[in-house]
């Protein structure tokens, strides 16, 4: 389900389909945990649209720390790093607000991850959201499935989104996973503490 959902995004994506034209995107959970997504809540079944969440409303102007050096004909973004802990830490925006600091780590295989009191602050509610099973280094846990309008780092931006809400990153807000960093041809200059992405 959780990768059925992504694909969904990023066929969104490719086709051109952001907030601006497709104002009208709905998600909602049916009776077997399975997550739908609509076009028109019209196309939602009448005894979901209660709780059916609109997950393309258009948003404010992304705050400036989105933004990154100028991009050059590729798309290329370039975008300030810092390490913590041996752990590459970045800045970026989530629905367009920020700053929020994330973990850049190319081994997260799964679905970038989200606290869960970061996206409760931008008003994403939870409490219908499925529940997943994730594996750790400490084991299995679980955490609960969202969509976001957008998630930018520099002048990257992906969504519509499914991310995982997940809280124990203690000092960040979250951790770019593999539904991000594949997307980008990714180029790390420790030197200079900065972090290229080329779109693939």
């Amino acid at each position: 389900m959780v990768r059925a959902l992504a694909l969904v995004a990023v066929t969104l994506l490719l086709l051109g389909i952001g907030p601006a034209a497709a104002q009208g995107m709905y998600r909602w959970v049916d009776e077997n945990g399975d997550a739908h997504i609509a076009s028109r809540i019209e196309d939602v079944p009448e005894q979901y649209r209660g709780r059916a969440t609109s997950i393309t409303q258009p948003g404010p102007k992304p705050h400036e720390s989105c933004s990154g050096f100028p991009t050059d004909s590729k798309g290329t973004t370039r975008v300030p790093f810092s390490l913590e802990r041996q752990h590459m830490v970045i800045v970026g925006c989530i629905n367009d607000k920020g700053p929020f600091r994330f973990m850049f780590d190319t081994g997260w295989a799964g679905n970038s991850a989200v606290s869960p009191e970061v996206l409760e602050r931008l008003g994403v509610n939870l409490k219908n959201a499925p529940v997943v099973a994730i594996a750790g280094v400490g084991g299995v846990t679980s955490a609960r499935v969202t969509m976001i309008r957008s998630l930018q780092i520099g002048n990257a931006r992906l969504g519509p989104m499914e991310i995982l809400a997940y809280g124990l990153f203690r000092e960040w807000d979250g951790i770019l996973g593999a539904d991000f960093t594949t997307r980008f041809i990714i180029e790390i200059d420790n030197k200079r503490g900065i972090l290229t992405l080329t779109p693939r």
